[in-house]
């Protein structure tokens, strides 16, 4: 009945021409007939208009303080109020910073030893900011230690995707060995290849030196021996790769070749204990004895109080078949420096990994006569004999 009784007009604002009751400037009762004052509803569109403006800032700004109060309760937020009210434009920003967030907890949980809470924080962090190479290393170590190579290999992968510049060597180093462990060759070619193909504009020249001899590495060890021959004669004059090249030619019996090329070297830069150690080891391949022992002479003469340096002529005698030698020389080695437990080892570790049984159980033997402790001895022991079958 009210509503057939009385007129509903709208209009823009509180019109003068309609001369209303008017309450919160949103409607207002007006007298459409005479003698009846409520016979006209005005309706302003402008004022109703206001309000649900005012109510739509109201409840945004409450919504925007709500969410910002829930994300700052955690102890790591990067998220700010400014942010949360601006988030229609700042929503990819708000999630790098929520995925800071993530990280910094994430490291914060392996570092009170919350593994599972921490590699899961991990993986959403990096979802959310992937450029975050600190805590990729974080995560990929996670997995290197829970024996899970292939995953953190792939953490590794992705942050060399999404990353445009160079990642570093301690990024690459993980890499590297994480790869080199699983026998994975190709990928440490895939990954020098990116960088040497197409350097970034942030590579270090030392760097490119760095990523060849990553790259060598795998060749030689995937069996590409020729392949990183080729490349090695490619080279300018360097230290490193002139050791790699000579190494190589070892590798693939061209022990004649290799020497000439150390004959080459001496001539230019002089008898370094570099070189002569690779001279050394040529001589061994080629089975003479006394051009050896010659130049193990002219190592000892460098560095006369050098433990290491008798140590290696022992290691060489007995593996190019020269017993009685190699025996005098161990003699002689604990003569010299046989006084203390750290010489004595550091002749038994070579000796074991070449499996010299009779000459370990000369320092086990002597070992004991000093009174060390006997347990290293033992267990290289062990190894020289597993190594011998």
């Amino acid at each position: 009945m009210f509503l057939r009784a009385t007129r509903i007009k709208f209009i823009w604002g509180a019109s003068k021409v309609v001369m209303a009751r008017w309450r919160f400037g949103l409607w207002g009762f007006y007298e459409r007939k005479a003698g009846h004052p409520d016979s006209g509803l005005a309706v302003s569109v402008r004022g109703v208009l206001l309000l649900g403006l005012l109510v739509s800032v109201t409840a945004y700004m409450a919504g925007a303080t709500t969410i910002y109060l829930w994300l700052d309760r955690k102890e790591h937020n990067y998220v700010t109020y400014t942010d949360v009210l601006l988030l229609p434009v700042r929503w990819d920003e708000i999630q790098e910073k929520r995925g800071l967030g993530y990280l910094d907890e994430g490291i914060a949980s392996l570092k009170t030893q919350r593994w599972s809470d921490g590699e899961m924080k991990l993986r959403i962090g990096l979802s959310k900011y992937p450029q975050a190479m600190t805590a990729r290393l974080a995560l990929a170590e996670f997995y290197y230690y829970a024996q899970q190579h292939t995953r953190a290999l792939k953490v590794l992968e992705d942050g060399m995707d999404v990353t445009p510049g160079y990642p570093g060597r301690r990024y690459l180093t993980n890499y590297f060995t994480i790869a080199l462990q699983a026998e994975n060759y190709p990928s440490v070619l895939d990954a020098t290849a990116r960088y040497l193909d197409h350097p970034p504009a942030d590579l270090p020249e030392n760097e490119r030196d760095w990523l060849f001899q990553q790259k060598l590495n795998a060749l030689i060890k995937e069996g590409r021996v020729a392949e990183a021959l080729s490349l090695l004669e490619m080279t300018p004059d360097n230290v490193v790769f002139n050791e790699q090249r000579v190494l190589v030619m070892l590798e693939l019996n061209r022990a004649k070749d290799a020497m000439a090329y150390l004959k080459d070297w001496r001539a230019k830069t002089g008898a370094t204990p570099q070189i002569l150690r690779l001279q050394v080891r040529a001589y061994r391949e080629l089975k003479q004895v006394d051009e050896m022992n010659a130049v193990l002479e002219e190592l000892r003469e460098l560095s006369p109080a050098d433990a290491r340096t008798y140590a290696y002529a022992v290691i060489q005698r007995k593996l190019i078949g020269a017993d009685q030698a190699a025996r005098e020389s161990l003699e002689d080695y604990f003569f010299r420096f046989g006084g203390y437990a750290a010489n004595t080892l550091l002749v038994a570790q070579p000796l074991a990994e070449i499996g010299a049984v009779d000459m370990l159980q000369t320092c086990l033997q002597r070992a004991t006569e000093q009174g060390y402790d006997l347990r290293p001895y033992l267990l290289l022991l062990a190894q020289a004999q597993l190594k011998q079958g």
